[in-house]
């Protein structure tokens, strides 16, 4: 049964024309495991009747339409969820909520854990699994895998930005890319409320950085106007550090909180002049926040990003890429798609 919000969710959907399977993408027979039902197609209404309940966060990543697939053999069947998500920016994001299991190399970026297997090419992000959730079904799910991956595409890039405000002097790693507050507090939970107004059209990243020999927090916004972005300044800090006097002339706050660590915030702006927020969780003190937010900024300003070579997103994680672009390209440093 829908709730009311997911009821109010579906009624705004817009009515849109659906996207055929990729050809070639589920075979009728793969070394005796057979197509035994679909390939079929949910759209944005009718994907919650297949997964009702989970079916919000794909939302939150443009979510276009999922083809779905069922492979039969020796009484086993083996599940295809192939979501598309409109651009290779929006799969990658999606995939990084993937935190259980390995990294595996498959794809452009792949993970496996718990008898499934994401992957992430181009603007899809597929999941194969088996029914049970057996875990001797890692071979066939691979070489499932192996067959439908050339019908996706060549890949692309995950989104510029990722490279553009992360600075590799930081290590950054465990990468998070999204759009909502929902999805934050996914990745790290701040607030109840949306205290950053966060939205489809700002856009952010997370990452565990290292700054010294403490791992820290490091979320940067960027946000369609400097009137959202000061309106989520006064929001944060009031919540965050009650009682401050912070003002909108203020750039930079660094605070201890509750948990004993310490928080800073700075308003930050990006080449082209988008205003941003930069945020550092669980540092030592405030030093160590405004030390941070300092280097973000000094990156940002440098233009070091715009040099990168871009490599398609094969620097997500995965250790052992083969593609040399991970070994070479300076501002990715093996961790930056």
């Amino acid at each position: 049964m829908h709730t009311l919000a997911q009821l109010l969710v579906l009624a705004a959907l817009p009515t849109a024309s659906v996207p055929a399977p990729p050809q070639g993408a589920f075979p009728v027979d793969v070394r005796g495991w057979r197509l035994a039902k679909g390939p079929e197609t949910f759209d944005a209404r009718s994907i919650y009747d297949y997964m009702d309940g989970e079916a919000d966060i794909y939302m939150t990543y443009g979510f276009r339409c999922m083809h779905h697939a069922v492979y039969e053999r020796d009484g086993k069947a083996l599940v295809v969820e192939a979501y598309d998500l409109g651009s290779p920016a929006e799969a990658f994001g999606m995939f990084t909520n993937i935190t259980a299991g390995k990294p595996v190399l498959l794809a452009q970026a792949g993970r496996y854990g718990y008898g499934e297997l994401c992957f992430w090419q181009g603007r899809y992000f597929t999941k194969i699994y088996e029914k049970q959730r057996a875990q001797d079904a890692r071979p066939d799910i691979a070489l499932l895998a192996t067959r439908i991956l050339p019908a996706l595409g060549d890949g692309g890039p995950a989104s510029p930005f990722i490279r553009a405000v992360l600075p590799p002097a930081l290590k950054p790693t465990n990468i998070g890319y999204f759009h909502r507050d929902a999805n934050l507090n996914n990745f790290y939970y701040v607030s109840t409320e949306n205290i950053l107004e966060l939205s489809d059209e700002t856009e952010c990243v997370l990452a565990d950085c290292t700054s010294g020999a403490k791992a820290i927090k490091l979320v940067v916004i960027r946000y369609p106007s400097e009137s959202v972005r000061d309106e989520a300044w006064a929001g944060f800090c009031r919540t965050i550090f009650p009682g401050d006097a912070t003002t909108a002339a203020d750039v930079f706050r660094g605070e201890r909180v509750p948990e004993g660590t310490y928080t800073g915030i700075k308003k930050l702006s990006s080449r082209s002049g988008a205003p941003l927020l930069g945020i550092c969780f669980e540092a030592t003190s405030t030093d160590q926040c405004h030390t941070v937010l300092g280097l973000v900024e000094a990156y940002i300003g440098s233009g070091a990003a715009d040099a990168c070579q871009a490599c398609g997103g094969c620097c997500s994680g995965a250790e052992g890429c083969p593609k040399p672009c991970c070994a070479k390209t300076p501002c990715c440093g093996g961790a930056v798609p």
